[in-house]
């Protein structure tokens, strides 16, 4: 990462939800990867429900502590996909 863009993410918000998705599910939103985990505030549940909603992804809550939610975010359709595979189905 260059020191222009490293400088701009630390200027930002870091509490803000869109942005944590963005940051932390880079390569799910971009179709490169099938899923990521995400952690916020445990404040900032709700909020990342109604972002993702309107991402096109789904989030499933893996932990819940008093201090933080970590989330598995996922595009289900290459999760299905993924989970198809005969090699996989073998595994699971």
């Amino acid at each position: 990462m260059c020191e222009e863009v490293f400088e701009m993410i630390c200027a930002m918000d870091r509490r803000c939800v869109e942005l944590q998705v963005v940051l932390q599910c880079a390569p799910t939103l971009a179709g490169l990867k099938t899923s990521n985990l995400l952690i916020v505030p445990k404040d900032q549940e709700d909020k990342v429900r109604f972002v993702l909603r309107h991402s096109g992804l789904l989030g499933y809550r893996l932990v819940y502590d008093r201090h933080r939610v970590i989330f598995l975010v996922f595009n289900r359709d290459k999760l299905i996909s993924y989970l198809a595979k005969p090699v996989v189905s073998l595994a699971v």
